[in-house]
């Protein structure tokens, strides 16, 4: 059973036909609970309305404090879906955490 937020999305798409069947999506995850929860609905949109779309999720480690923690979650998340999954790792960190980056 597909809950109200599957619903919204799945209506979202169709309405403003966003990503057709068979389509190849590269979702970018922060490890948030929002990425995380819209990786959830895709999946589960891509299985159960048969879209059998492509799907791959991207990452990036900013070298901030924490992040290899969130690292492991997400790499953790992805291969419970089996998904491919891109990781990409700056050199060094430009800033010490999301709030002082903003």
């Amino acid at each position: 059973m597909l809950s109200r937020w599957h619903r919204n999305v799945h209506a979202a798409i169709e309405a403003m036909q966003l990503l057709p069947h068979r389509s190849r999506v590269l979702l970018a995850v922060s490890g948030g609970q929002d990425s995380s929860c819209l990786l959830r609905i895709l999946v589960d949109l891509s299985r159960r309305k048969k879209y059998s779309w492509d799907l791959g999720v991207a990452h990036c480690n900013h070298r901030w404090d924490g992040d290899d923690d969130i690292v492991t979650q997400v790499k953790k998340e992805v291969s419970c879906f089996q998904l491919p999954f891109y990781l990409h790792e700056a050199c060094e960190s430009v800033r010490s955490s999301t709030s002082e980056a903003r």
